[in-house]
């Protein structure tokens, strides 16, 4: 699908009470005419959001930044709607906590997102039409940081996303047809770093960093995506814990460079397109425990494009071609040291891939048959490696993986029992 010119206008939406859509059902004029969101937006002043925080004691906190160089969304209920969207970021965009709290008592959490370009609509017994650009240009920044530092705590959630360009549609009893084109040459990190002393409880530390992204999700809809995602920029997710002694531990961090996913219930879902990827995708998870008494878990997984379509109740296709060029590689490692003397279960997993397809589709329990059609074509030039190091002193098990791929494409169909 064909990107539209776009001219430069304001945001315009159009939102049309009941009682005038009863009387604008009956004209002509109005039965034939479907609104339109025209969205033509350029950032070049730097982005900044920070959260600092310095507390001795308490009973819950929920500590955020976020920032994004341009945002749009648009929402449509029983009315079609057409959306016409460019976005150009010329700026550095970052989020960040420093957050200290000496007794974390109850759930603390830190989240820190960026954002370049993001849009989003959002459909209801409509038929949409979208068509969309975004760019994140070379020389910017991308970034969130959330720093986490606890004496002694209960629950503890530290979360950093970032993605250059993030574009998503949700529709629900309607039709979606969508082409999408992003293109990111910024550099993307997204790091969550938690330091805890002693008798904690759990400990989450997630890091998320992509290039570009475009979700789309339905129940039943009808959904037609065409995307292109080209990927320049390096792309990195580092997740870590530092921690004396505690119950349960998670270090997660994730980094891909062009991400593309289609999830729908109840109705035909078809994606396709290319996604290409010219720079380095890095993902690094630590736990550092001297002592757990339940779980540690390091997890770490880097990809350069990534298409994902799932469909339950009905058929699929999916028909993508990926390139991961040679400009860069992909890297995963995951690192846990520490012991359990009361026989915890330790555990540690990469996972890295140049290029991945998943095409899944299953019927109902009482429906018949699904079927899952697909067209690949993937190209992988780039070093792939996924790392492992696991440090443990004593503990009850210890699970570790190490999983690379160049590329991988599968297609399933299934009926549910």
């Amino acid at each position: 699908m064909k990107i539209a010119n776009l001219l430069s206008v304001s945001l315009l939406a159009l939102i049309v009470p009941a009682a005038a859509m009863a009387e604008c059902n009956q004209t002509p004029a109005c039965q034939t005419s479907t609104p339109v969101i025209n969205n033509d937006q350029y950032q070049n002043g730097n982005i900044y959001g920070h959260v600092q925080t310095l507390a001795n004691y308490s009973e819950g906190a929920q500590l955020g930044s976020t920032a994004a160089g341009n945002a749009m969304s648009a929402r449509t209920v029983e009315t079609g709607l057409n959306v016409y969207s460019l976005q150009r970021l010329d700026a550095n965009v970052g989020a960040q906590n420093d957050i200290t709290i000496n007794e974390a008592r109850g759930t603390t959490i830190s989240n820190a997102i960026a954002q370049g370009n993001a849009g989003q609509v959002e459909a209801c017994c409509s038929n949409i039409n979208v068509e969309a650009q975004q760019v994140a240009n070379y020389g910017t920044n991308v970034e969130a940081f959330s720093n986490l530092n606890v004496g002694s705590s209960d629950t503890v959630i530290s979360n950093a996303q970032t993605a250059a360009n993030n574009w998503a549609i949700a529709s629900k009893n309607g039709y979606v047809e969508s082409g999408i084109g992003q293109y990111n040459s910024a550099v993307v990190n997204s790091s969550s770093f938690v330091v805890a002393c002693c008798n904690n409880g759990s400990i989450t530390s997630s890091a998320l960093a992509t290039g570009n992204t475009n979700s789309i999700a339905g129940k039943n809809a009808t959904i037609y995506s065409a995307i292109e995602q080209k990927n320049y920029g390096p792309v990195s997710a580092n997740a870590v814990i530092l921690n004396n002694s505690a119950t349960n531990n998670l270090a997660s961090a994730t980094a891909v460079a062009n991400n593309a996913n289609v999830t729908n219930e109840w109705g035909y879902a078809q994606l396709g397109g290319y996604q290409e990827n010219n720079s380095n995708v890095d993902a690094h998870s630590l736990v550092l425990n001297e002592e757990f008494t339940g779980s540690a878990v390091s997890a770490a997984s880097a990809m350069g494009n990534s298409a994902l379509l799932s469909n339950i109740g009905s058929d699929g296709r999916i028909d993508m071609a990926q390139s991961n060029f040679g400009g860069g590689a992909i890297s995963a490692t995951a690192n846990l040291v520490g012991s359990s003397s009361t026989g915890g279960v330790g555990m540690a997993t990469s996972f890295a891939a140049g290029n991945t397809i998943t095409g899944f589709a299953c019927s109902s329990c009482a429906g018949g048959g699904v079927s899952m059609q697909g067209n690949s074509a993937q190209y992988n030039y780039a070093p792939v490696s996924a790392t492992t190091n696991i440090n443990v002193g004593s503990a009850g098990m210890i699970i570790g993986s190490a999983t690379a791929i160049g590329n991988s494409a599968t297609y399933i169909a299934q009926r549910a029992n």
